[in-house]
């Protein structure tokens, strides 16, 4: 449009007989997205253009004349704050506020050993902005860059063709280390229909690119590095049109934190052995080893249950019941410890009883009973017997208390009677069962 303008212009001035000099504006080689795609599928290149004192950063930005179709200026990165500029080119110097566009050459007058510094700005707001730079903190070839405008001089703006510019830009939402990273890239303007993505990833430690999705319809992905480290993470997107813009973004994916999550205590049964098990994150953590220990709050004591192993599991058998703190030490392989602990209310068997158990016995002869009770280690039972005569209806001492279950009792005749004991634990928990029976004597 700008092009057709300016010939009309030149075509009526001819017409009216008047002659003025115009320098025809020659609009650069490639657009501003396809400066930007350039400018990017640069990093992990070393380049010299001129074959002279290595890959510098005015190398980068010879190339990037060259690609926009201009002839190559000669200087140090301070210099590109005052050397000739192509036809149409602007230079800005930066004020408060400004914000630069994708494609504009960042300028820097200080800092380089004393010659300045220039890099080609793929993405910018007013936080700052992201670029392509060679030859930066100790870095061979190229690389990205996220930066602010501290010590900025300004920008070379070169004078790409006037069209509606599309530009991406990747969002990540915030992400637990370790775990798969959800990333999204936002196209503006934004287009009802057409659009595809294409996601890569370069590990900085390997200096090697990787597909992570090719092109799709979605413009989301979710992506989990292989390692712990910084990766570049970088999206094409294209409209129908065959258009494309892309951005990049630096992630800095962290290891996870190697912590302790709690103490697992199921269920169990009064008096059985309690199980446990420790849990830690990241639950994949290799080389993990765990160490148990429980504190007797009445004896005011630790013990070992469980020294050094792999599992995390451990089957446990308190002495007695009580209230106990468990606790589990984990270690990785870094030697990295944690801990936690639980309250263990220890809960015996509850003191019930089971039932009397009388042997079969000569008709005539004493009867032997027997009173069993639960648990059956229970220590300090002691037991009373009676009997109660049906047809008398009355009760009669067998056995006063005595630790013993077992009694021999000698009905004076033949009848229905109920055979009764009680059972009390030193807690004075008292229990108690009885059998119905018919006594035969000799006659």
């Amino acid at each position: 449009m700008r092009r057709k303008l300016l010939g009309i212009l030149m075509g009526a001035m001819l017409l009216s007989g008047v002659f003025v000099a115009v320098d025809a504006k020659a609009y650069t080689a490639h657009n501003r997205n396809e400066a930007v795609e350039w400018a990017i599928a640069q990093v992990g290149k070393a380049l010299d253009y001129d074959g002279a004192y290595g890959a510098q950063c005015v190398d980068l930005i010879k190339y990037y004349y060259a690609y926009l179709g201009e002839k190559p200026v000669r200087g140090n990165g301070k210099d590109y704050a005052t050397n000739a500029l192509p036809g149409g080119w602007s230079r800005i110097q930066y004020y408060y506020g400004f914000v630069p566009e994708p494609g504009d050459i960042a300028v820097w007058t200080t800092g380089g050993g004393g010659y300045g510094h220039v890099a080609i700005i793929t993405y910018a707001d007013e936080n700052g902005f992201r670029s392509i730079d060679q030859n930066i903190a100790g870095t061979t070839g190229c690389v990205a860059m996220s930066r602010s405008y501290s010590n900025l001089w300004g920008v070379v703006r070169p004078d790409f063709p006037d069209t509606e510019l599309m530009n991406g830009e990747i969002y990540v939402p915030e992400y637990e280390p370790g775990e798969a990273i959800l990333v999204g890239m936002v196209v503006t303007p934004a287009a009802e229909s057409g659009m595809e993505y294409q996601w890569l990833a370069y590990d900085t430690v390997k200096e090697s690119w990787s597909l992570v999705s090719d092109w799709s319809e979605s413009n989301w992905v979710s992506w989990k590095p292989e390692g712990y480290g910084i990766y570049w993470l970088h999206c094409y997107a294209r409209n129908a049109e065959g258009e494309e813009v892309s951005d990049t973004i630096v992630i800095a994916y962290r290891e996870p934190e190697f912590s302790a999550v709690g103490i697992y205590v199921p269920e169990y049964e009064p008096g059985a052995p309690v199980l446990a098990g420790m849990a830690v994150t990241p639950a994949d953590e290799i080389g993990v080893q765990y160490q148990w220990l429980v504190y007797d709050t009445e004896k005011g004591s630790w013990s070992l249950v469980s020294n050094w192993s792999d599992s995390n599991w451990v089957s446990w058998q308190p002495e007695k019941q009580g209230t106990y703190w468990l606790h589990c030490y984990a270690k990785n392989a870094k030697n990295k410890e944690v801990s936690s602990t639980v309250i263990v209310t220890y809960q015996g068997p509850e003191f019930s009883a089971v039932g009397i158990y009388v042997p079969e016995y000569e008709p005539g002869a004493p009867v032997l009973a027997g009173m069993v009770v639960t648990p059956s280690d229970e220590v300090g039972v002691q037991y009373q017997w009676l009997a109660y005569d049906t047809k008398n209806e009355s009760w009669s001492l067998v056995s006063d208390w005595s630790d013993s279950n077992w009694v021999s009792w000698q009905p004076e005749k033949g009848g229905d009677y109920w055979l009764h004991c009680y059972a009390k634990n030193q807690k004075g928990e008292i229990v108690f069962n009885t059998v119905s029976m018919h006594y035969d004597t000799c006659e």
